[in-house]
């Protein structure tokens, strides 16, 4: 079965590993990367993906049918507030 959307927090190298994957197998129609220092062009490119740099640019209606973090533990808990709306 194929997700809708699916939001990725995170998308430096594990983040990214992970939506080449996804993107390659097409586990999901849409994929919402967000990513402070940029996601990478190659990824960005792809046209199910939206990039964004902060929560704050999403749309206020969105609603994904996941929502993964591939960020480090060390900063996990300054990061999962601005996603508790989901």
């Amino acid at each position: 079965m194929t997700a809708g959307a699916v939001v990725l927090v995170g998308c430096g190298q594990m983040g990214s590993a992970m939506l080449r994957g996804w993107l390659k197998s097409g586990a999901a129609s849409r994929y919402i990367a967000i990513e402070p220092m940029g996601v990478p062009a190659d990824i960005a490119a792809a046209s199910q993906v939206e990039a964004h740099k902060a929560p704050g640019e999403l749309a206020d209606d969105l609603a994904p049918d996941a929502v993964v973090f591939a960020v480090k533990p060390q900063v996990f808990d300054d990061i999962v507030p601005a996603y508790r709306r989901w």
